[in-house]
């Protein structure tokens, strides 16, 4: 049996459903990519960007690029990232068809790769992974094509920045309905619309899935009806972040703001971010305003003892705080749509990462000379040096005794005032003395090491015959007391080997 989404996947790019302009661009991408292009791209020594095509499940970015494949007779060597995340791995298998150019010659088919689920590379048994991709990127002689369900997962920062992203939105109802229809109409099934839309709604904008419903329902039959959805089970989708906001925020009971996070996979502090960063828009009175973010900072109170104490029983009042506590002050108001936006602390964080990076190593610098934590360097001691640079003279000494790098001096003072620092630093250093008096000091040590040399001869001489003194004196004393009448003479001892001896 042939699975009807292999049977009816689209064979040229205009037939993809939905996604045209998504399509368009793809194509476009691949028309420059010629051989003249890239020879200047060598020139120029940039990567080029590949398309990362971006979008949920049955969106039609796989079908895309089997349908621009077929249209430029391209062999798809196709990789699920998810499946090789090592980098070893990775590097082994699409590394190597990357770099070697088409698999035939002559006028066989050329080759394009593709890398599916490129955002399934997580985790620490895929540590490296990230990186082999962009080394690849950057060495490829063939084109490649990514494929994303979710763009901005953080392991992907680093490689977004070589890739062009197209988007591919959520199919509408609509959309997926025609599609059945067609498919229906080349199997010979009589089937009503309104049962191909309720199939298309329950599908959740994935064509994919609506096609294997429809072939499971319609197996060896001619006619669907109403009866035939009975078997139709209803399919779990995860929700986008801003889908889940629109229906926390327009919710008007406390069980429409939970089930509008129900199916999010975001960690809490993450959602608390983009609760937090949103919110505002919403809560337009002075009144709702603070109620609302009453509720988030009690959020933020309970996820930080769970940080600091491990005591994960506390995590429910983390969801009742930042979801019923934000829905309820809103639930009154009329929704209005807005645009809502990433979390700015993520982004400031993300920015500042060198400075903070730097800013601990000029902490331990200072902590190991004052003998203090990097806690305490970074909250006293900083902030109190940055205002002793105010003085040219106090800088320089502090930059000599610390041992200041360029680094640590730019977080100090500004740029500007670095020279004038290392200028007086030079001050600091005593004046070169004459030719005359060095060749004087010089001799004086030479002489001083003779003399300390004869020293140590002299004394050791006249610690050997102080040695030798003694010894005689410890001699003639046993002498006396072998001599002594109470000694019977048969028993005094010779003492001629004790002459010998000494």
């Amino acid at each position: 049996m042939v699975l009807w989404t292999e049977k009816y996947r689209p064979v040229t790019l205009d037939q993809i459903a939905g996604n045209k302009k998504a399509a368009t661009d793809l194509l476009k991408w691949y028309e420059e990519w010629t051989e003249k292009q890239r020879v200047e791209e060598q020139k120029k020594k940039s990567a080029i960007k590949f398309p990362l095509l971006v979008g949920p499940p049955g969106s039609g970015k796989t079908s895309a690029v089997y349908a621009l494949a077929n249209t430029y007779g391209l062999d798809v060597i196709e990789v699920n990232a998810s499946d090789k995340r090592g980098q070893s791995q990775i590097q082994d298998i699409v590394g190597l068809a990357a770099t070697e150019g088409s698999l035939y010659s002559g006028n066989r088919p050329k080759k394009l790769i593709l890398i599916d689920e490129v955002d399934g590379v997580s985790g620490r048994e895929d540590r490296g992974g990230i990186a082999a991709l962009i080394k690849i990127f950057k060495e490829a002689r063939v084109p490649i094509i990514a494929t994303a369900n979710d763009p901005y997962n953080q392991r992907l920062s680093s490689f977004r920045r070589y890739c062009t992203i197209i988007k591919f939105q959520r199919l509408r109802a609509a959309s997926i309905k025609n599609v059945l229809k067609k498919i229906c109409k080349n199997e010979d099934i009589v089937v009503d619309d309104s049962i191909l839309l309720k199939i298309a709604e329950n599908s959740g904008g994935d064509l994919r899935s609506a096609i294997n419903d429809l072939q499971a329902i319609a197996m060896d039959k001619n006619q669907l009806t109403e009866n035939d959805l009975s078997t139709l089970t209803s399919r779990d989708h995860e929700t986008d972040i801003f889908n889940a906001l629109k229906g926390l925020f327009s919710a008007k009971t406390v069980k429409d703001a939970r089930m509008s996070v129900r199916d999010l996979d975001i960690r809490p502090d993450m959602l608390l971010l983009w609760i937090n960063e949103n919110a505002a828009k919403h809560a337009i009175e002075p009144e709702t305003l603070a109620q609302v973010y009453d509720a988030i900072s009690r959020a933020d109170l309970f996820r930080a003892r769970i940080r600091k104490r491990q005591q994960w029983t506390l995590l429910k009042y983390v969801y009742s705080n930042m979801i019923e506590g934000v829905a309820n002050p809103l639930k009154g108001q009329r929704y209005t749509y807005q645009r809502y936006g990433f979390p700015t602390w993520v982004s400031q964080m993300s920015r500042t990462k060198e400075v903070r990076g730097a800013t601990g190593e000029l902490a331990a610098t200072i902590g190991k000379k004052c003998h203090t934590s990097k806690r305490r360097a970074t909250k006293d001691y900083i902030p109190f040096i940055k205002w002793m640079f105010n003085d040219l003279e106090m800088s320089a000494k502090l930059t000599k005794w610390f041992n200041f790098s360029d680094d640590d001096l730019a977080l100090l003072t500004e740029k500007k005032n670095i020279k004038e620092i290392k200028k007086e630093m030079e001050k600091l250093k005593p004046p070169p003395k004459p030719a005359k008096q060095v060749k004087k000091e010089k001799k004086t040590e030479t002489t001083k090491k003779i003399e300390k040399k004869k020293v140590t001869k002299e004394s050791k001489e006249k610690i050997e015959k102080e040695s030798k003194k003694e010894t005689k004196k410890v001699v003639k004393k046993v002498r006396k007391k072998l001599e002594e009448p109470s000694i019977a003479d048969e028993e005094k001892p010779k003492h001629t080997q004790l002459d010998k001896w000494f």
